[in-house]
């Protein structure tokens, strides 16, 4: 219940805060660099950033996910399809452009473009300089926590809320998660390699310090954001177009898989008795849990608003923390089932069985598992905060809520079911759901 309730908090304002993000950072600039020239596109990418426009815009991406969802999963897979087509071909291009430029191609460019709003390549730096930035050094250690964060987070974890969906997800799921993740890997190094050599890290690091300091020390119109670079680097509206619309999607191929996810913790939560069992329903036809999906869409709603017009998302929430909080009980559950449950342990598939040196293997990966996601959260919290997000009384108060609050849920239902219906639910936890 503890690591549900910290997961759906987060994927629930994640879906809305992406939202208007993918809008005002992605979408904005997209359209401004891919109409040069067209003053009525221009003032329409600029309304975009406002909140108003933010929350419209993002209002129907998210209820446009959350039909796609409610439709079932073959819909969901072919929407999916499709992004995915449009972002790899916008990473192909984007690794491309970047093979004939050189960073005196960028300075050029930039302090051609941004001499309309009063900046230039060395104005960023001494200006970023006056408002307090330093230049960062760089470091490996912080590098390597970052990736192997997100290489964690990004693989195994995510696919656990539909692998029961899979068709041959025993055989399936496993080349998934390890060639998208070399590929990712890949992709990532020689993207970072190609585009820090045109942008260096140093300016990245100012320009982005001066979009956050206010007080117009940054006066380009949009956020700093590769696909914008990219597009004054080149000045050309095709590649403005494909790398610019490409980023954007793939920001939004996160809210389809959040939304089905989320949604699997209401249905869960619902089945178990925890919540209304209205709300694991599932449609006849569709086969899809329709009003989980559409509460995730409210709820989502609730927080692109929020996002949108305050700041309180940045200040309560650390999100790497409360995602870590939501796995490492898992891995130490996974290296305890074959003690604790020997019969479910024994009748799980052949690969899930093996061993080493006697060990269950289900038990060294969840020891791996559990520990490196502790040893993440120390080094996420204690030495790289800029990583991972406050460390502040008010995100630590923030969590601490999440967890009174399911805690005073799960025993708050299983009072009101004991008492109404004579039913203990917290049988519910001590057996394997139906599939």
């Amino acid at each position: 219940v503890f690591a549900g309730a910290m997961f759906w908090v987060t994927v629930t304002v994640e879906i809305g805060v992406l939202s208007g993000f993918a809008v005002g950072w992605y979408l904005a600039p997209a359209l401004a660099m891919s109409f040069p020239g067209n003053a009525l596109v221009k003032a329409f990418a600029e309304a975009l950033t406002s909140p108003w426009a933010v929350v419209a815009v993002g209002s129907g991406i998210i209820a446009f996910f959350t039909v796609v969802a409610v439709l079932g999963t073959t819909i969901w897979l072919r929407v999916l399809r499709v992004i995915y087509y449009l972002c790899v071909l916008s990473m192909i291009v984007t690794l491309l452009v970047c093979i004939p430029y050189s960073n005196s191609s960028f300075v050029a460019a930039f302090n051609s473009y941004a001499s309309a709003y009063g900046m230039t390549y060395e104005g960023v730096l001494a200006e970023a300089s006056a408002h307090g930035w330093s230049s960062p050094a760089f470091s490996w250690a912080a590098t390597g926590v970052a990736v192997v964060y997100m290489v964690m987070f990004l693989t195994s974890t995510w696919v656990v809320f539909v692998g029961g969906e899979v068709r041959e997800g025993g055989r399936n799921l496993p080349k998934a998660i390890w060639w998208s993740t070399v590929l990712a890997i890949v992709v990532c190094i020689l993207n970072s390699l190609l585009y820090f050599r045109i942008v260096p890290p140093e300016f990245t690091s100012a320009l982005v310090y001066l979009s956050q300091v206010g007080g117009g020390a940054y006066r380009l119109p949009f956020e700093p954001t590769l696909g914008y670079l990219l597009g004054i680097l080149t000045g050309s509206p095709l590649v403005s177009f494909i790398v610019g619309f490409g980023v954007f999607f793939w920001t939004l191929s996160w809210l389809p898989n959040m939304n089905v996810m989320g949604s699997r913790v209401i249905f869960a939560w619902a089945f178990d008795g925890i919540i209304p069992r209205s709300l694991a329903s599932v449609h006849s036809r569709r086969s899809t849990p329709i009003p989980a999906l559409v509460l995730m869409g409210l709820l989502a709603e609730v927080a692109l608003v929020i996002a949108a017009f305050t700041d309180l998302v940045g200040v309560l929430m650390n999100i790497s923390v409360m995602i870590l909080m939501c796995y490492i009980w898992t891995g130490f559950a996974a290296a305890l089932l074959p003690f604790r449950r020997r019969d479910i342990f024994e009748s799980a598939p052949s690969y899930v069985r093996r061993r080493i040196l006697r060990v269950p293997w289900v038990t060294l990966t969840g020891l791996v598992h559990g520990f490196g996601f502790v040893a993440l959260l120390i080094l996420l919290t204690f030495a790289y905060p800029e990583i991972g997000g406050p460390v502040t009384p008010l995100s630590m108060g923030f969590i601490a809520s999440v967890l009174v609050g399911a805690a005073a849920l799960y025993f708050g239902a299983r009072w009101y079911r004991l008492r109404r219906e004579g039913v203990d639910i917290d049988w519910a936890f001590k057996q394997i759901p139906p599939a």
